[in-house]
């Protein structure tokens, strides 16, 4: 039944959609394993398993990122990998709670359509500014001192250049998809200059770490608001856009659920803790992704590079160049951050856009949202009925 209503697809727009959101997973996935000791086989069969469940359920391409702000802080203070199983785990146990008390109306009371889109723009921001730092990086590869150069920039600038203009040239080129072609563009780089990498695990001696039990609460209640407000209100609002009917299950309660679950299965695996998220979803999409096939593509990628290559996953993945990342983050990034278009009052626009700003401006989305949230009901106190009615209208 799911194969004749959403037709899937496998073919090379589906396979370069499915490519097109590894710009934040790979660099994330590789410092979990380097830094924390996460095994790579349970990273990527996590993620290839939920890629693959993802898909068929809820029958669109339908992303599977890392938890950013709990990884990232979890990277910086070299948390070591069971405590990080652990807080996915307990944060996958409050999502099945969200699931089964049914508190999406008080959620869509704090997040409304203002603050989804600045959340949106927020993200969109972020991500241009991680590709921008990608693109302009001297080195070529991750986790490599190889700085090749031409004339005044390095080449990892030039090729990434480059990138920008062929996704231009060929975004609407359905018989040579632009995200495939920069993507084996990549891997030729990495065959050239595959005798110059240098890929070192690094684990640091987590005995040294200033970790606490604050710290540990830090790094759950960190990534709630932001699980609440991107991977759930955020990515049902973009699906909806993009699939209209087709994204019928794609709502609050089925994305705690499924992220949920993820996440205690993660854990017990000895994966990375992930969600779902309207970047990756944008990724996928803009780069031609518009059935399961997608998923269901990247999902047997992953397996395969899980069950057949193993911890060895990490030095082959050093081998993508820091500019392939680069331009699939900057076109995704872009996608996001345009979805305040939709927004058609004024006062919507303006508390949408000190949502993204401030986001940009501090690196921080539980700032962005909560100053959003002030704003939006202060606004609302003061014009009132006129101005609720104008927002709920849009």
């Amino acid at each position: 039944m799911l194969f004749q209503k959403n037709k899937i697809k496998f073919n090379f727009i589906e396979l370069a959609g499915s490519l097109a959101d590894l710009g934040t997973l790979i660099p994330i996935a590789i410092a979990l394993i380097a830094f924390n000791g996460l095994k790579a086989s349970s990273i990527f069969l996590g993620i290839g398993l939920f890629y693959i469940i993802s898909g068929f359920f809820y029958g669109i391409p339908i992303p599977i990122q890392p938890f950013k702000a709990l990884c990232a802080l979890a990277i910086a203070q070299s948390i070591p990998a069971n405590l990080i199983n652990l807080a996915g785990f307990l944060i996958g146990l409050i999502l099945i709670l969200i699931y089964f008390f049914k508190i999406e109306n008080l959620l869509k009371l704090v997040f409304t359509r203002p603050i989804i889109k600045g959340i949106q723009l927020g993200i969109g921001l972020i991500l241009i500014k991680l590709a921008l730092n990608f693109i302009f990086k001297k080195e070529l590869f991750i986790n490599s001192s190889f700085t090749p150069s031409f004339n005044f920039f390095s080449l990892n600038t030039v090729l990434g250049a480059l990138g920008i203009i062929l996704i231009l040239v060929l975004e609407k080129n359905k018989k040579f998809p632009a995200a495939l072609i920069l993507i084996f563009l990549g891997i030729l780089v990495g065959i050239i200059f595959k005798g110059e990498i240098v890929f070192k695990q690094n684990f640091n001696n987590f005995s040294n770490s200033s970790f606490n039990l604050f710290s540990f609460l830090f790094l759950i209640f960190s990534q709630i608001p932001l699980t609440l407000g991107n991977s759930l209100l955020a990515t049902e609002d973009l699906a909806k856009k993009y699939f209209g009917e087709r994204a019928h299950k794609v709502n609050l309660k089925n994305l705690s659920l499924t992220i949920g679950l993820g996440n205690i299965f993660s854990a017990l695996l000895g994966g990375m803790p992930f969600c779902h998220g309207a970047g990756g979803l944008a990724a996928h999409y803009r780069f031609g992704a518009r059935t399961a096939g997608a998923n269901i593509i990247i999902g047997s990628i992953f397996l395969i590079l899980g069950l057949i290559f193993k911890n060895s996953i990490v030095f082959y993945l050093s081998f993508i160049p820091y500019f392939v990342l680069g331009v699939l983050l900057l076109f995704s990034g872009l996608e996001m951050a345009l979805q305040i278009k939709h927004l058609k009052n004024k006062i919507s626009l303006l508390i949408a856009s000190v949502v993204g700003i401030l986001t940009l401006i501090a690196n921080n989305l539980v700032l962005g949202v909560s100053s959003g949230i002030i704003l939006f009901y202060a606004l609302n106190y003061l014009i009132k009925k006129n101005f609720k009615i104008n927002l709920e209208s849009e």
